[in-house]
C-alpha cells in the first residue's frame, strides 16, 4: 500500500495541519432490496464461512483488509451500520454544498 507521504511528500497531512482526522474504509456484500430473507441468510452464512478459510484470509490479509467479528458481519448489523453512515455523512455533504450534476 502506498502512503500519502510518498505520493505527496511536500503536502502536509491533515493531522500535520492541526485537524483531528480519523478515516476508514469498509466493504460489504449487498443484495437487491426485497431479496428473500432465506437467501440473505444463506449467502451471509456462505460468505462468513468462506472468510474463515486460510486461503481467503491470506488474500485479505495480504491486501491489508481486516475482517470484522461474526456479529458485525450479520445482515442486521450491516443495515444499522449503513444507516448510521448515511446519517453521519449526509450532514457533512449538505454543509459542504457538494452536489452531483
Amino acid at each position: 500500500m502506498m502512503s500519502v507521504r510518498r505520493l505527496c511528500p511536500i503536502v502536509p497531512t491533515a493531522i500535520e495541519q492541526g485537524f483531528d482526522v480519523r478515516a476508514y474504509t469498509w466493504n460489504a456484500f449487498l443484495l437487491p432490496k426485497g431479496t428473500p430473507e432465506a437467501i440473505v441468510q444463506k449467502l451471509n452464512h456462505a460468505m462468513v464461512e468462506a472468510m474463515k478459510t486460510p486461503a481467503i484470509r491470506e488474500k485479505l490479509d495480504g491486501a491489508g483488509l481486516k475482517l470484522v467479528s461474526e456479529d458485525r458481519a450479520a445482515p442486521a448489523y450491516l443495515d444499522r451500520f449503513i444507516q448510521s453512515e448515511i446519517a453521519k455523512w449526509a450532514v457533512l455533504i449538505k454543509a459542504s454544498g457538494i452536489s452531483i450534476d
